[in-house]
Formats: C-alpha cells, sequence, structure tokens
C-alpha cells in the first residue's frame, strides 16, 4: 500500500510545472480560502439543507472579500452530510462526517482541467441528496502508480459524450 508520504513524493519527483483543475488564467490571488467545517458559525445563520442557500452563502463570502474562487474542505468535519441520509447512517462508526477532497468554488461555466495527464475512468450523475452530482473520474498514471482525481459537482452537459478510455492531457 502507498503512503501519503511516498505518494506525494512520487508526485513532487515528476510535476515539472504547477496543475490546474480549474481556469488557468484565474490568478491566484483571486483565490480564498473558506470554511464549511462545523466550528464555522456562520452556517448556523441560512437554510443548510438549501443548495440554493449554499450558493448565496458562498457567493456572499466571495463578493465580500473581491474574490472569484472559494477553496478548502480537506479533512474538515462537517456536520452538513447529516442533512441527507445517504450519509447519514444509524452507525456512528460508518457515518460520513469528514470531507476527503478540496473543494474549489467558482462561477458555473468555468473551464474544469485535467490535473495530469490520465484517462477517464468512469463518469456519472450522482443524484442522491447531498451527494457529487454530475462527476468525472480520471485514472492517472505516474510512475507506474496509478491513482485518481474525483471532479464533481459539474454540469450534467458536461458529461453528455464521454466515453470511460478516452485519453485526456493535462490543462
Amino acid at each position: 500500500m502507498m503512503t501519503t508520504a511516498l505518494f506525494s513524493s512520487v508526485l513532487a519527483e515528476n510535476i515539472q510545472s504547477p496543475c490546474c483543475v480549474i481556469d488557468a488564467t484565474l490568478d491566484r490571488s483571486s483565490y480564498m480560502p473558506i470554511d464549511l467545517s462545523e466550528a464555522n458559525r456562520d452556517l448556523k445563520e441560512f437554510d443548510v439543507s438549501s443548495s440554493r442557500a449554499w450558493q448565496e452563502y458562498i457567493s456572499s463570502r466571495l463578493s465580500a472579500q473581491g474574490k472569484r474562487v472559494a477553496y478548502g474542505g480537506y479533512l474538515e468535519r462537517r456536520s452538513i452530510y447529516s442533512r441527507s441520509a445517504y450519509f447519514n447512517t444509524e452507525v456512528s462508526e460508518t457515518e460520513r462526517n469528514i470531507h476527503l477532497g478540496v473543494d474549489l468554488w467558482v462561477e458555473s461555466g468555468t473551464k474544469v482541467l485535467a490535473a495530469f495527464d490520465g484517462e477517464i475512468h468512469s463518469f456519472k450523475d450522482n443524484r442522491n441528496y447531498g451527494d457529487y452530482g454530475p462527476t468525472l473520474i480520471l485514472k492517472h498514471t505516474i510512475n507506474s502508480v496509478p491513482f485518481y482525481t474525483l471532479y464533481g459537482h459539474l454540469s450534467r452537459e458536461s458529461l453528455r459524450d464521454l466515453k470511460e478510455g478516452t485519453v485526456v492531457k493535462q490543462g
């Protein structure tokens, strides 16, 4: 099994330039961190069961800071998962409440880019309440080490005409 440290080392040794997963013309100064953990008291001020309310909350934070991209989430403990029976189980050991990715919130229609060369592993419109929605998973291999990147909350149209196994280039 590959450890996080070993995987990080393989990436560091083989990445020649920074990778972007959204429109590379967006300057990094237009990014801002956002906290969606259960420790954020602002999340008690709106209906977290509403996707529209989430969009308004994040858009208002971006606007207030004069930014275009909000990012965050890796390993955050999020109470948002409790809004969906899909993630919330009766057994506390299997209940999902830790976010396992990095979220990037940006205006709808912004280009989404492949982080690395690879191929389409799978795609699906995950319609469970609170799930990823339209999702694409790419498979990458560096130095014979396979790994995957997941792109969720995409437009339904972006999944149209995709085929598993299609080669994709970085960027």
